[in-house]
């Protein structure tokens, strides 16, 4: 008995392993567990919600090549962020010393706010 075709993303997600490109299915891993870890989400959701998830990057996505930057430029972004808001309450020399980073490294980070 043959599979019937998916015609909306819900059918598409409730397809098994084996139905779906090896790629996709590796980012489908990839985004159930970090829903697993940091949404302590149950797996059959986890696994459903990242499903859903590659299914719409693959469909905005699909055929081209993409870049995706490591993770290291968005830890980046986020101390940034992070030395914003707190520039608040601490001052540069506090800044600093509680991210390991140079004085002047933090002016230039409150310098280029966006």
């Amino acid at each position: 008995m043959s599979t019937p075709i998916p015609s909306s993303p819900l059918q598409l997600a409730d397809l098994n392993k084996e139905h779906w490109h090896p790629r996709l299915y590796d980012l489908v891993e990839v985004v159930e567990a970090a829903y697993m870890r940091e949404l302590r989400l149950p797996q059959a959701k986890a696994t459903q919600f990242a499903k859903l998830a590659v299914i719409a990057i693959a469909s905005q996505m699909g055929g081209k090549m993409i870049y995706i930057p490591q993770t290291r430029q968005l830890e980046k972004e986020l101390r940034k962020l992070s030395i914003r808001m707190e520039s608040k309450h601490l001052t540069p020399r506090e800044l600093a010393d509680k991210h390991g980073l140079t004085v002047q490294t933090v002016y230039s980070y409150l310098a280029h706010q966006p």
